[in-house]
């Protein structure tokens, strides 16, 4: 035999991810010096959050303060990682962003720029959830500065009905409270004289 022979590309090395489909596996190490593995996330998690930003981006920094609030009440249900797209974003860089903005979300540098190709980030922040079978469910562009926003899009994905992969391009809308009306009211609001 020859011996060594170099492994095969990865698959994100010529495709990118599409709403529905299967997310490319992936590992990251986070500031902290543990490993996130997505498959691994899965296993104990309903769904997984990724959030890819830079330390220079403004609006960025406008969302962390929600998700770090929805973070903390969703922590055993959803699997949440924030990634550094900016290759110059250092890890001691990441550390001290996150101490800075009070936060404790797990952070990683992407470590190359394979993710920002992989899900064509042209623009930051980005906000993706892989559901429990792996597929990219939802993918949101822009900050999103609203802790409701961010449960929707947490909530979605959540719960024994959660049976097949559903997708939104952007965050759920908000369902509405609307009460229905009992069958007397109905009824009498059709039979109304004159109507």
């Amino acid at each position: 035999g020859r011996g060594f022979s170099a492994p095969p590309l990865p698959a994100f090395a010529t495709e990118t991810a599409e709403l529905g489909k299967p997310f490319q596996d992936f590992t990251v190490t986070t500031i902290d010096g543990e490993e996130f593995t997505l498959s691994e996330a899965l296993k104990t998690h309903e769904a997984v959050y990724v959030n890819l930003f830079a330390t220079w981006c403004g609006p960025c920094g406008m969302e962390f303060p929600y998700l770090q609030m929805v973070y903390e009440e969703y922590s055993g249900r959803v699997a949440v990682i924030v990634i550094s797209i900016e290759n110059n974003d250092t890890p001691e860089m990441l550390r001290s962003y996150r101490t800075e903005n009070s936060l404790t979300l797990p952070m990683a540098p992407a470590g190359s720029d394979w993710l920002a190709q992989y899900t064509e980030a042209y623009s930051i922040p980005v906000s993706m959830v892989i559901d429990r079978f792996g597929n990219l469910a939802l993918r949101h562009t822009g900050a999103v500065t609203d802790a409701d926003a961010f449960r929707r899009m947490f909530d979605a994905f959540l719960g024994d009905g959660y049976t097949g992969t559903a997708t939104y391009e952007g965050i759920p809308k908000a369902a509405l409270n609307v009460e229905f009306p009992s069958d007397e009211a109905l009824s009498a609001a059709l039979n109304v004289a004159g109507g």
